[in-house]
């Protein structure tokens, strides 16, 4: 793949070109989520625009464990959870599907009791009018860009087979329990056919980079997954991919030979990744926006000080955060305010991380301390302090949601012998997975959008990114 880009610096405009190679081999994409869009509604609603129903997905990814998993998305035009001070309208968004035999059943997303709740169940008619019978909770989350996904166990829902064809549809009430009553938006129904998780591969290999890169996932296009991504020093060039869509992006932003760091994040509030590096030398971060190109700086940091981000305000935009080894000290300049936050925590030993472990949507901080293999984390909402023992001192560290809950786990990947050891936020339960050489380097992320962190390294030597999807 031949790409050329113009970049211009200043009144000069320089042309670039970059030969860059990229192969797919493993991909089975209708497997996946985000998956198929069953509905699209090209409409607004004139009143209560944010209820009004854009799009519906199906797809069916395979986790890691085995289970199969129907996935039902509905996307809201204009719903925003992710602005703060705003609070979410008071309401249920049902999808509903029957199957051949003529069954209905239904997933929900309710906002009745202030935060979301999520649950299946079972549809009756009554006089014409439809009656949602709720059998229980299931796992859902919806997305700062109004995107609702529903996880739903197929053993729930009877195993259905491949080739079952279902009718989908969307609903959406306001200020009710949802038995059909001030009904605002209603799509169309469409027919879905089961493809079924046999046919799928539960990992990709991508060819993309080169050695001498950096590895930067992010979802740069919004999507909600994970895009493969590196990041040139020789030129300071961004390639990302992703891996749903097949999206490729080239973009120029700053200068390995200036030392310069890379650090994506959504800076924002586009939900997009964006393209920031920090420079030591001069203890500056410089953003280019994936949304509309712009440029900005801002000097926060010194030489030393190793560049992360987070959300640590809930505002659902990322945050300048850099952790000074000599002090081991946490500095934070938030993006609602701009406020200013420190915290002493850490040793010059440590190796430092960003997570949310509480499941709050906020960031907190932790190192994991390589002469003992304790992690120490620090909620910084709630002011707790954990230490638990995970891992040697010769780990690698990828901390991820592995097992769904919203929920930073600890987890590390051995190079020895190529084996990730993950703890679960949940129950503590421990799994283990062989993937990767010692050569590797470790790049956890959701790639196939299911809300799991998947396994995943990146070999330098040949540029190619293997990922073993949970």
């Amino acid at each position: 793949m031949n790409a050329l880009t113009l970049l211009r610096i200043g009144a000069t405009s320089v042309i670039l070109t970059v030969v860059f190679a990229l192969s797919v081999f493993s991909q089975a994409a209708s497997c996946y989520s985000p998956g198929n869009v069953i509905v699209a509604d090209p409409q607004d609603l004139t009143i209560l625009p944010h209820l009004d129903i854009e799009k519906l997905y199906a797809a069916e990814p395979i986790y890691g464990d085995g289970s199969q998993i129907l996935t039902l998305s509905m996307k809201m035009r204009h719903l925003r959870p992710d602005l703060p001070g705003l609070s979410l309208p008071l309401g249920t968004w049902n999808i509903i599907y029957t199957t051949s035999t003529g069954t209905s059943r239904f997933v929900r997303m309710s906002t009745l009791l202030g935060s979301p709740t999520f649950s299946y169940g079972n549809v009756t008619f009554l006089l014409g009018v439809p009656i949602y019978n709720e059998v229980g909770p299931v796992r859902g989350t919806l997305g700062n860009d109004g995107l609702m996904t529903i996880y739903i166990d197929k053993s729930l829902i009877g195993n259905p087979p491949a080739g079952t064809q279902y009718t989908i549809s969307g609903r959406t009430y306001l200020n009710t329990l949802g038995v059909g009553l001030v009904q605002t938006d209603d799509s169309a129904a469409t027919s879905y056919q089961l493809v079924g998780n046999g046919g799928c591969t539960p990992w990709q290999f991508v060819g993309f980079g080169q050695n001498g890169d950096v590895p930067v996932s992010n979802d740069y296009n919004r999507n909600g997954t994970s895009d493969y991504g590196v990041w040139r020093p020789e030129s300071g060039v961004w390639f990302t991919y992703d891996g749903v869509t097949a999206e490729f992006n080239v973009t120029q932003h700053g200068s390995g030979t200036l030392g310069d760091i890379p650090v994506p994040g959504n800076y924002d509030n586009d939900n997009k990744g964006d393209f920031m590096v920090y420079r030591p030398s001069i203890g500056t971060w410089f953003l280019r926006s994936t949304e509309t190109g712009a440029f900005s700086a801002k000097q926060f940091g010194i030489a030393e000080d190793m560049p992360m981000s987070g959300d640590f305000d809930g505002d659902r935009v990322d945050d300048i955060v850099v952790w000074r080894p000599s002090n081991g000290v946490w500095y934070v300049l938030t993006s609602a305010d701009s406020t200013f936050m420190a915290a002493q925590f850490g040793a010059s030993e440590d190796r430092p991380f960003v997570g949310d472990f509480d499941g709050d949507r906020r960031s907190d901080i932790g190192v994991f301390r390589p002469s003992t293999g304790v992690w120490f984390h620090y909620n910084m909402t709630g002011g707790n302090f954990q230490a638990v023992q995970w891992g040697l001192g010769t780990d690698v560290i990828a901390p991820g949601d592995y097992d769904g809950d919203g929920k930073l786990d600890q987890a590390v990947f051995r190079p020895s012998t190529g084996v990730w050891y993950i703890r679960r936020s949940g129950n503590g339960a421990m799994d283990t997975m062989q993937w990767g050489l010692s050569t590797d380097r470790v790049v956890p992320g959701d790639y196939n959008g299911n809300g799991r962190s998947d396994y995943a390294v990146w070999r330098p030597s040949n540029g190619v990114w293997y990922v073993h999807f949970r």
